[in-house]
Parts: C-alpha cells; structure tokens; sequence
C-alpha cells in the first residue's frame, strides 16, 4: 500500500528521522532492467527495453524504524531470513518509482549523507517525465514510440552517476 500524499503529515523532527535513518542504513539509488516481454496470442513480441527507475531502501535488525518510514511514506516491508546463523534477520522497507520521488522531495533538506543521490534522483526524476510527454502512446496503437537515442544517454548518465557514488568512489 503506497501513500498518495507521502510525509504530509509528518512533523520535521519525524522527517529529520527518518532522513537520518536512511543516510545511515539506506540505499537511494536509480536501478536499470532489461524488459523482455513475451508475445500473446497473435501480437508481436515487442523488443526489448531498458527499464529505469528510483529506489529507497533502508535495512535495520529492529523494525522500529522501519515500521516508521512504511507509516509516513508508504512502500512495503519484508523480513529477510539470515543467511547463516552469524547474521541476524534483518527489516526491509522499500519504496520505488514516484513514491520515491514524493519521499525524496520531503527529506531532501535533511539528507547529509546521501544528499548527493538524492540530487541525482530528483534530476533524474524531471528528465523521466519530459520523456514520457513526448512519448506518450501513438492513437491507435497498443504501445508507445521508444525512447530516443538522446533520451537513453540521459537517464543512462543518471545511473552511472548513482553508481559511483553509491560505491563510495569520490
């Protein structure tokens, strides 16, 4: 269940937490897939595409926290298992897409650590949505037009961008 109006009404305090929850446990990255889909019936099998969007994630053994930020912003939780009996389950909370934007935009003035993703996120974000009003559906059709050559080296430079400074490289 997502939020529409995510960390509306969170106080600045709440929205200071949780900014410091995710810049010491979270990851705000842009992910990149490879769309394959399968032909039905007598339809054409589409090409492949490339697939980009934002994520937040945040990790923690207790689900304090974690129960917080899905209370303000949405998203989803999940329990992952320990993976051998040195580690400790730990809390999931997730949120992708537009609902990562909406929590970026409210914990943007409290990010220290990840203000830099952040940035990159929110620019990527507005590059997102100039290309989806030019590639809005063609009357008559079932898909829209594919991204431009330009377009994709854009949203590209967003990821690449994630990429370094999520690897801790300066």
């Amino acid at each position: 269940m997502d939020k529409i109006n995510p960390g509306e009404a969170a106080s600045s305090e709440d929205l200071a937490y949780c900014a410091g929850v995710i810049d010491s446990d979270g990851c705000i990255r842009i992910c990149k897939r490879l769309i394959r889909e399968k032909a039905k019936g007598k339809l054409k099998k589409k090409a492949p595409y490339l697939n980009y969007t934002e994520l937040i994630q945040v990790g923690q053994v207790e689900p304090e926290a974690i129960n917080l930020l899905k209370g303000i912003f949405g998203g989803y939780v999940y329990l992952r298992k320990r993976k051998s009996k040195k580690h400790r389950s730990i809390y999931v909370w997730k949120v992708q897409q537009l609902v990562a934007h909406r929590c970026i935009l409210k914990l943007r003035p409290y990010l220290r650590i990840k203000a830099k993703q952040a940035d990159t996120c929110i620019q990527f974000r507005e590059v997102f949505e100039e290309c989806k009003k030019e590639n809005r559906s063609i009357p008559g059709s079932t898909g829209s037009r594919p991204r431009s050559k330009e377009t994709l080296v854009r949203l590209e430079s967003y990821y690449l961008t994630q990429k370094v400074l999520n690897s801790g490289a300066k």
